[in-house]
């Protein structure tokens, strides 16, 4: 199924880039890098803490990179289709137990190596309410990839494609200077979980992110802007099936992210 959805998705990002082809748009692209911190914790039946996971800014490292198609264009609305893609890797200092160990939570430390991939296109369309405010709404399509190593033995892979509902505004301060408000809803579909050890796969219940981003630009010239965007989100993943005695937690995380980058227009 997910290999599917996979295709399903593949596919219409292909078509997405043949429709811009068509329609002759503008192109932005942008490039940017990019530092997060999470706060990770899974919690048992009755709703205690069994193990977490906690970076800074410095710990988990990478890039993100877009392309975007301008579609319409009129007086007062415009519409892109985005591609997006988000990449980091980094440590995560790990708190709980030894795997198979019943001394409980805080009994052993150590440390995790996390490596996260976040790929989707969208559609938004922007109105222009007014030559310094303006608001957008829209919809994508997107795959996350999240890879926690805690030994050479225990690998956890959690991969699920998602609905993404977005709306945001942009208020001009200067001419120069441009603060937006971004949010984003992400809808899990078909989530899942496969690990190592026993080598099993779970069907996670449910697994959604709720996305909020603060970007501020700087139009440097004509052709290119700087910016930088502060992120938070909020991920909820609901416990699994059970498989051979074994089940996936319910767990949260408190994700930021810092990144500094430039759009280049053409």
């Amino acid at each position: 199924m997910q290999n599917g959805l996979k295709k399903v998705f593949l596919t219409s990002a292909l078509l997405g880039s043949l429709s811009c082809v068509y329609a002759e748009p503008k192109v932005v692209g942008s490039f940017a890098f990019v530092g997060m911190a999470m706060d990770y914790r899974e919690y048992n039946e009755a709703g205690d803490i069994v193990d977490s996971e906690k970076s800074n800014l410095s710990q988990i490292l990478g890039f993100e990179m877009g392309l975007g198609f301008l579609l319409h264009e009129t007086r007062d609305s415009y519409s892109y289709i985005n591609f997006n893609l988000l990449n980091v890797a980094g440590e995560t200092d790990y708190k709980g137990s030894l795997h198979g160990s019943t001394a409980g939570y805080g009994s052993y430390l150590g440390t995790t190596v996390n490596v996260i991939a976040d790929f989707d296109v969208d559609y938004m369309y922007h109105t222009v309410l007014s030559d310094r405010f303006e608001i957008s709404y829209g919809l994508g399509l997107g795959y996350r990839y999240w890879e926690r190593k805690l030994s050479a033995s225990q690998i956890e892979l959690y991969e699920w494609f998602s609905l993404r509902p977005k709306v945001g505004a942009a208020f001009e301060l200067t001419p120069e200077l441009r603060l937006a408000l971004d949010l984003e809803y992400q809808y899990g579909l078909n989530p899942t979980m496969s690990e190592s050890y026993y080598g099993l796969d779970f069907d996670l219940g449910a697994a959604d992110i709720l996305k909020v981003s603060l970007p501020v630009t700087y139009k440097y010239s004509s052709a290119m802007d700087f910016f930088i965007e502060g992120v938070y989100e909020r991920q909820e993943i609901e416990a699994s099936n059970v498989k051979s005695g074994f089940y996936e937690p319910d767990s949260t995380a408190n994700n930021t992210y810092l990144k500094l980058g430039l759009v280049y227009k053409y």
